[in-house]
């Protein structure tokens, strides 16, 4: 229960404050159940003190409402050892873990599910990136040929040219008596060198050809191969992320268990004793008592009402004394619950906490 405290505070060792002040013991003592039973004495004293009628003989008025017996005498508080507490503590504890091992397997589906997920993402990518790959690797092997026809282009043509005038001189020779003696040979020698010159051109740019296809197909393969590890390395790194954070998330869980059941932990045996068993009173409820009164019917009806008075004063100040060491024994046994120190006289600058101590004794009076 959480209360405004006005009263004097302390700190003690275990970091809790403790409230200090005095207390009004009759104010406190007018709370309890039992003053009920004070109330009806009082005025039971009353009417025995009015004066006799003589020929009276009806008995005394009593009210027929029955007032509340006295509280019943209760048990010294049960106080649990740190031994029972820590059991508690750790059946709670296996509780929490057990249930959080139970929760794992539903993280461990989500998080496959994330990964498979994200790794379809990441092939799908890299198919994407390889077909890029493949067509700009191909528009540079183009290139690369047209710029080697390009190379060789104006030689192998002049030498097409050479081979056609010359082949043409030859032909024109030949249709001479004689074939055309040394003339004819020596341009046949030149046909022949630039044949082999022409033909050297094009099996070197066929082979140059043949060399950038071969290329063309292993750079293919490497970057597909580049782009694959990557792709692969990439889902590593994802897996890897999902199940430190799924781990973190356990551990996390786990640490805040931790955390809670630590402020739980059983703190050492009071050195305060327990408080003593309350010993009944053998009172006579009022009701009983004034039930047996019967005004006197003799002459001398004063000095029965003063020895009827006298009995139910004395029946008063035996529940007067046992609701002081009623409502004593339960600030008593506040002190040690609520970390109160209650003192029953105004002074050292003590301050008035009697409504703050109310709230306390009306909720265990409460039914």
């Amino acid at each position: 229960m959480a209360i405004g405290i006005a009263g004097c505070r302390s700190s003690v060792s275990d970091g809790t404050e403790t409230l200090r002040g005095f207390v009004r013991l009759q104010a406190l003592e007018k709370l309890h159940p039992g003053w009920t039973d004070v109330r009806y004495l009082d005025a039971l004293i009353a009417r025995a003190a009015l004066p006799v009628s003589p020929p009276a003989q009806t008995p005394f008025p009593v009210s027929q409402t029955r007032v509340a017996e006295p509280l019943p005498p209760q048990s010294a508080v049960a106080r649990a050892g740190p031994e029972s507490e820590a059991v508690k503590i750790d059946a709670i504890r296996n509780a929490a873990y057990t249930r959080i091992r139970s929760l794992q397997t539903t993280l461990n589906q989500r998080t496959a599910r994330i990964i498979e997920r994200k790794q379809k993402l990441i092939e799908n990518q890299a198919d994407v990136d390889i077909r890029n790959a493949v067509e700009k690797l191909r528009e540079e092997s183009i290139r690369r040929k047209a710029d080697r026809r390009l190379a060789t282009h104006d030689q192998i043509r002049d030498l097409g040219f050479q081979e056609i005038a010359l082949a043409s001189q030859v032909n024109s020779l030949s249709k001479y008596p004689g074939g055309g003696g040394p003339a004819r040979v020596e341009l046949q020698k030149k046909l022949a060198g630039v044949r082999t010159d022409k033909k050297a051109l094009e099996d070197s740019l066929a082979a140059d050809l043949v060399a950038i296809d071969a290329r063309l197909k292993q750079d293919i393969i490497a970057s597909e191969a580049a782009l694959r590890r990557e792709a692969l390395a990439k889902v590593r790194q994802v897996k890897e992320a999902e199940e430190q954070r799924q781990a973190e998330t356990t551990r996390r869980y786990a640490n805040e268990v931790d955390i809670i059941l630590a402020t739980l932990a059983p703190l050492d045996t009071s050195d305060i004793p327990a408080p003593k068993r309350v010993v009944s009173l053998p009172l006579v409820s009022p009701y009983a008592l004034a039930s047996n009164f019967q005004r006197a019917n003799s002459p001398d009806g004063s000095a029965a009402s003063r020895k009827e008075a006298s009995i139910l004063a004395a029946q008063r100040d035996k529940m007067v004394q046992f609701i002081t060491d009623d409502v004593k024994r339960r600030l008593s046994r506040l002190e040690a619950q609520k970390q109160l120190e209650v003192h029953y006289a105004p002074g050292g600058g003590l301050g008035d906490i009697t409504d703050q101590v109310a709230d306390l004794l009306r909720a265990e009076w409460k039914p």
